[in-house]
């Protein structure tokens, strides 16, 4: 590994500039997924799992040891946990409550401004203005259920 790599990192060998062998075992990557658009490769089954909780891994997905060649669904392995229920907030669903929220709160700051309570409007203007773009980030994500080709 090259210097200044923490543990946990994602440095490959051979992005280091050293040549290796064809037969070199660090290039080994013992847990393959098989999703219906193609395979990805992890170097361990803790990195399976980020990717299972971050979507890049369905609960229908295989998943290929490589030492053992044993092949279980993602949602069945014993070692996968599946990922932490979503709270109300992240919820694609919430997305009306979200809107209705940001529009009383920039509903607040404009009558507060209006009646010259600047120490109010302002603040309340910035979170309005904070939830906007949250709320255009969830809406610019891809639903959970689709995957692209």
């Amino acid at each position: 590994m090259a210097s200044g790599c923490v543990a946990g990192c994602a440095l490959q060998p051979g992005r280091d500039g050293k040549v290796r062998s064809g037969g070199d075992s660090d290039w080994a990557m013992p847990f393959r997924v098989r999703t219906p658009d193609g395979e990805l490769s992890y170097p361990t089954l803790l990195d399976v799992e980020r990717a299972f909780h971050q979507g890049l891994v369905d609960p229908e997905d295989e998943v290929v040891d490589e030492t053992t060649g044993a092949v279980q669904r993602a949602k069945d392995h014993p070692l996968l946990r599946p990922p932490p229920p979503k709270r109300f907030w992240q919820n694609q669903s919430a997305q009306p409550a979200r809107i209705a929220v940001a529009l009383a709160l920039a509903m607040a700051a404009l009558l507060a401004g209006a009646v010259q309570q600047w120490w109010l409007a302002l603040p309340v203007a910035g979170v309005a203005a904070w939830m906007t773009v949250r709320i255009a980030v969830t809406a610019q994500a891809r639903p959970r259920g689709t995957k692209r080709r």
